[in-house]
């Protein structure tokens, strides 16, 4: 993966493009994770029921012997419309 000179994150993203359950307000929702580093990912969903500051939980994989899935919670820190999708930038913020 090629990151751009002026990328100042802390962390690498790293491309997966996975679908994901996304668990909000009671509610199961299916996401597509586009990347993931050490402290966020970014997710596409289809609907628009999500505002910057909702804490979300997420389920990425089904796991396997040698990679167990990754679950944890996130805070959506930014919302950006793509075509008739939105992809939410989330920071993880507790891991299960």
């Amino acid at each position: 993966m090629i990151t751009p000179i002026n990328d100042r994150r802390a962390f690498r993203r790293m491309a997966i493009e996975s679908p994901l359950q996304i668990h909000f307000n009671g509610q199961t929702r299916q996401g597509v994770c586009l990347d993931l580093s050490a402290t966020g990912m970014s997710i596409e969903v289809a609907d628009s029921v999500y505002q910057v500051g909702d804490e979300i939980e997420v389920h990425l994989g089904q796991g396997t012997a040698t990679a167990p899935p990754l679950s944890g919670k996130a805070n959506i820190i930014r919302i950006s419309a793509q075509g008739d999708k939105s992809v939410l930038a989330v920071e993880l913020t507790e891991l299960k």
